[in-house]
């Protein structure tokens, strides 16, 4: 008599998501299918511990990807993830830098294996930090970051964390590295993460500055990041990656956070954003999604909907 809910599971996505294990995982040499989408996965909190933040993001990637499994599969390609996060000691600075490395390592072994379409789930936002060193080791000369967060991440504290990762990519890259800051709250960031990055560039657009070019969210704000972005020469091996902390988004739906902005990007301002960066012109483009925090949601699970839809959207 309930015949019709066993079709229902056949169509939902989940049958497309697969983990990367075995010889898929270990041997950089094979190539993934055309066309794959890998997702990676950093179920880790131990930089949001260290930079004071509440216990609860590691769980984020599975309930996204959880969600995103419920959605009806309409997709031609396979969805591969690979988890890259080491590090469960909140307290040991060796063991976190050096769990960092080896995220680092295991993802260029999949970055190896492309094209294909990335997104990486996190986790804090410390876990960006061993993403750009990849996409560095990869061969990348030039690395742009679009960064939707009221935090700058670029604090000065003596250890890393999820406050740090940008300020720690810039001591540590070779690379030509930018990043323009959307979004930014001056109540949210210490008067010392402005300051200037060592091998970096750092542009600020602060949420002040957005609600008065687009006049409250009224009008689009892509023609105020085109504008910024015209200024930067990308070149052809450049990396582009955008980064979205979901703190950044309107607590009205995205309230399971660690950090919960007291403003905040409407869901579709996201939306908007992230269809204009999957049409931009440059091959070589990155997602990334931090903060979420399940262990805040509530039981419409409104925020992990909202993120796997974002999900569905770019991956399509």
């Amino acid at each position: 008599m309930l015949d019709h809910l066993s079709t229902r599971v056949v169509q939902s996505l989940a049958s497309k998501i697969k983990a990367l294990s075995g010889s898929e995982h270990n041997t950089t040499e094979t190539v993934l299918p055309k066309n794959s989408r890998v997702v990676f996965t950093s179920s880790s909190d131990c930089g949001v511990v260290r930079n004071g933040g509440r216990k609860g993001s590691r769980f984020a990637p599975q309930a996204i990807i959880n969600s995103l499994g419920k959605m009806v599969d309409h997709f031609d390609h396979p969805i591969f993830t690979h988890e890259l996060a080491q590090c469960f000691d909140f307290y040991s600075d060796q063991k976190f830098n050096e769990a960092q490395n080896i995220s680092a390592g295991k993802c260029l072994e999949t970055l190896k294996r492309g094209p294909h379409t990335s997104v990486h789930l996190g986790g804090g936002q410390d876990h960006i930090l061993p993403f750009l060193m990849a996409l560095e080791a990869s061969g990348h000369d030039q690395i742009i970051v679009l960064n939707i967060d009221p935090h700058l991440d670029t604090r000065l504290d003596p250890i890393r964390h999820s406050g740090t990762p940008f300020r720690d990519f810039a001591e540590l890259t070779k690379s030509e590295f930018s990043i323009l800051q959307l979004g930014t709250c001056e109540h949210s960031n210490s008067p010392e993460s402005y300051q200037a990055l060592k091998n970096g560039r750092m542009k600020i657009i602060s949420f002040n500055d957005i609600l008065r070019e687009g006049q409250y969210f009224r009008k689009s704000i892509i023609p105020l990041i085109q504008s910024q972005l015209e200024k930067v020469l990308f070149t052809e091996n450049c990396a582009f990656m955008l980064s979205i902390d979901c703190d950044a988004i309107d607590h009205g739906t995205m309230s399971a956070v660690s950090a919960v902005s007291q403003h905040g990007f409407p869901i579709s301002c996201i939306v908007e954003l992230l269809s204009w960066y999957k049409a931009f012109s440059h091959k070589n483009k990155y997602l990334g999604i931090y903060e979420y925090n399940p262990l805040f949601e509530d039981l419409s699970n409104k925020g992990a909907r909202a993120i796997s839809s974002l999900l569905y959207q770019y991956l399509k």
